[in-house]
């Protein structure tokens, strides 16, 4: 059920979980009847944070030693340590800022491979339109198979140019 020993003993005590003893008098908890018994008669409340905990949390906790929750501290610190070592060495960037960073070159990318046809009419003045057309689409077609440029995007570069 996910709990510790000691909430499952309270609940014994308390009465909740119907307790059968065997011959040499130890006691005996069917699991069907239990969990049923667990869920029908412990009480939960709506923590702050809107989750449902039971009553009784701390009882359903195991305990730490305080060597444990030293050793815990200890290995954040280290760890954190670490990623501080790593961010200064240049090891670790921020994800937002690589995400910026990829965005503003894929943008100027996808911005000049779409001014390649009006820069060729510029600069052959006598190429066909449908030449400079055909060289438009193939530069689409390939910014759709490379990222799936949407055609919000297309629209936008279409009345721009």
């Amino acid at each position: 059920m996910g709990v510790s020993p000691q909430a499952v003993h309270r609940a014994m005590k308390e009465g909740r979980i119907t307790v059968s003893h065997d011959v040499q008098g130890r006691p005996l908890i069917g699991r069907e009847t239990a969990a049923r018994e667990w869920s029908e008669n412990t009480r939960y409340r709506i923590e702050a944070s809107g989750a449902r905990s039971l009553q009784a949390a701390e009882d359903s906790k195991p305990k730490r030693s305080l060597a444990d929750v030293r050793l815990a501290r200890e290995t954040f610190e280290t760890k954190m340590t670490e990623l501080k070592l790593k961010k200064m060495t240049g090891e670790l960037v921020p994800v937002d800022e690589v995400e910026s960073t990829w965005a503003t070159i894929v943008i100027a990318i996808r911005t000049k491979l779409l001014a390649v046809p009006t820069k060729a009419k510029l600069r052959v003045p006598d190429m066909p339109p449908r030449y400079v057309e055909l060289i438009e689409a193939l530069i689409r077609e390939a910014l759709e198979d490379l990222g799936g440029v949407d055609e919000n995007i297309e629209n936008e570069e279409d009345g721009a140019t």
